[in-house]
């Protein structure tokens, strides 16, 4: 490894009193461990926002995970579209095929030759 490189082990579960600090007193393992934690935890929004403030790196680290929430759940809502759209498709393709069943009896019935009537299931 390089010199510019550092890893952290932290036991995430047990961050409550780390948490608990100012923010002002909290190394910049701690802030990262404490936004990990608590991120998505209304009752510490404000701390949350006070360690955004005070390090650029998870206020970016924020912005990307409301960004990614975001493009997750505009996603889904485009696949819902999607799937009712294809939904109505085979619907509407399932219903012309019922009708050109029972067409071709009446049609047979008026003399329509099977030359024609391919013709005319073909033009559908």
């Amino acid at each position: 490894m390089c010199g510019r490189t550092r890893i952290f082990t932290l036991e995430l579960s047990k961050l409550a009193e780390i948490a608990r600090k100012p923010a002002e007193e909290m190394s910049n393992a701690e802030f990262w461990a404490v936004f990990f934690r608590y991120h998505k935890d209304q009752k510490m929004r404000a701390k949350i926002n006070k360690i955004a403030g005070l390090e650029e790196g998870i206020a970016m680290a924020g912005k990307t995970l409301l960004n990614i929430s975001r493009d997750a759940d505009q996603r889904a809502r485009l696949e819902s579209e999607y799937k009712g759209q294809l939904e109505g498709r085979l619907e509407g393709m399932q219903e012309g095929r019922l009708e050109n069943r029972m067409e071709i009896p009446e049609l047979i019935a008026k003399g329509y030759s099977a030359e024609d009537l391919k013709k005319a299931l073909q033009a559908q």
